[in-house]
């Protein structure tokens, strides 16, 4: 190593030391080990051994976890802001206002599949029930959806953008939330920046806001300043949806994001139904699958598709395809996933992978420097740009933020120096689709 290399190499030791040391002094407020979204679970601690010689075993000790979330959907269901959300999200179905579920990374994900769940429904009832469509008012685009950093961040998180409440407030405004909307705010640590934005911002814009988060609010009320803000502010209803850590430390794609959906979700749905039903008969609701059974006991409804994934069949199926991905990635290979209806499910998994196991992240199609991901998801049936369609169930909705737009928001001078690209056409160039793909099947080994 030369001399200017190693002066190079001495001078990044000392500033990424210099960071740590300023982090740990002053930023405390970023120190999240107190909430228990972000401690190991003891039903969970020798997952990783387990795993290496019994995955039976393993499956199980993660689904045991997923029982956490049963205890904690049933709190929220009895509770009075869950009570409070349905009527909220009932009088905007009814009225002339619309729904907006607000997240980041996972909670962000989670909110871009509520909407796209809610656009599907109508176009399907458009489709298969024309004269049932008929008799409802116009109710698909009602429903919208904020992710920290737009769509683009769908398939890979903005850095730091997270930290911004301003970048949250820019994204409100954007979106036009106003008097007669309802904001539904989803941050399973109760803590994120840009999240905690939206909310302030819809509230001065006279927007119904609530709040869903995983971890409980006194424990958010003592050490995280912003959370005790929006926590104790009256305008704002909390869900907490507290059910423990999660299976895997801080993986909060796992039960805090399975107890936002379920909760949330219901939430939408029992709403809906009781907004429709006056305008159909019974035969009309049956056919949309909105009967009075249907929408009954969600935490039921989750507790025996719990009781069914366990089942020995269950559990050895997901045992052997545990085996079977494993075995292609000890053999450098790579594992694509084809899907369509539940590709948006899946994507969420995939792309989540990079930052929990530090394994290598999705790469556009110009990228030919960064390795391929060891895994990744593509419609084999329709190109990239009808796929992401697909995917969303609308056009993409991206940022188009320039620099003097980072100098408005009092953004980092990295970003206001070189904006990050998040448009559309970035983001059509992650190939989902049906292109041939010569990255997915260079290794020696892979599987789609």
């Amino acid at each position: 190593m030369s001399e200017r290399q190693n002066d190079l190499r001495a001078s990044f030791l000392d500033e990424a030391r210099r960071k740590a040391r300023h982090f740990l002094e002053h930023e405390t407020q970023f120190h999240l080990g107190v909430l228990p979204t972000e401690q190991s679970h003891p039903k969970t601690v020798h997952l990783a051994e387990t795993a290496q010689r019994d995955p039976e075993a393993a499956v199980r000790m993660l689904q045991a976890v997923d029982g956490d979330v049963v205890a904690a959907a049933d709190r929220a269901f009895s509770g009075e802001g869950f009570r409070r959300l349905v009527e909220a999200l009932r009088r905007s179905i009814e009225g002339e206002g619309r729904i907006c579920f607000s997240g980041c990374g996972a909670t962000g994900r989670l909110s871009i599949l509520l909407e796209a769940s809610w656009r599907r429904f109508w176009q399907e009832i458009r489709e298969q029930h024309p004269a049932v469509a008929a008799k409802l008012p116009p109710l698909e685009s009602r429903v919208v959806s904020i992710m920290t950093g737009g769509d683009y961040a769908l398939i890979r998180s903005v850095e730091n953008f997270e930290d911004h409440s301003a970048f949250g407030r820019r994204q409100v405004q954007e979106a036009g939330l106003g008097r007669g909307d309802v904001l539904v705010a989803i941050s399973e640590g109760g803590e994120t920046s840009s999240v905690i934005g939206t909310i302030w911002q819809s509230l001065d814009n006279g927007a119904e806001v609530f709040f869903a988060f995983n971890n409980p609010a006194d424990v958010l009320v003592r050490h995280i300043e912003r959370s005790r803000e929006v926590i104790e502010d009256p305008r704002v209803t909390i869900l907490d949806l507290t059910s423990g850590p999660m299976a895997v430390a801080g993986s909060t794609r796992m039960q805090a994001t399975t107890s936002e959906l379920l909760v949330v979700g219901a939430a939408l749905e029992i709403a809906l139904t009781e907004a429709i039903r006056g305008k159909l008969d019974a035969a009309d609701l049956a056919r949309l699958g909105a009967g009075e059974a249907t929408v009954a006991d969600p935490s039921r409804r989750f507790a025996d598709l719990l009781e069914d994934l366990g089942r020995p069949e269950a559990v050895a199926a997901l045992a052997a395809m545990i085996r079977y991905e494993a075995e292609i990635y000890r053999s450098e290979g790579l594992v694509t996933y084809l899907a369509d209806r539940c590709l948006l499910d899946i994507f969420t998994d995939t792309t989540e992978r990079s930052p929990t196991f530090m394994l290598p992240r999705f790469r556009d199609c110009d990228d030919r420097v960064s390795p391929p991901p060891w895994a990744f998801v593509k419609n084999p049936r329709l190109p990239t740009p009808k796929a992401w369609r697909e995917v969303l169930r609308r056009e993409p909705r991206c940022l188009t933020w320039n620099s003097e737009t980072y100098r408005q928001l009092n953004a980092p001078a990295g970003l206001q120096a070189d904006p990050p690209r998040l448009a559309r056409d970035d983001m059509f160039k992650f190939m989902i689709g049906s292109e041939d793909d010569p990255s997915r099947r260079d290794a020696a080994a892979n599987a789609a």
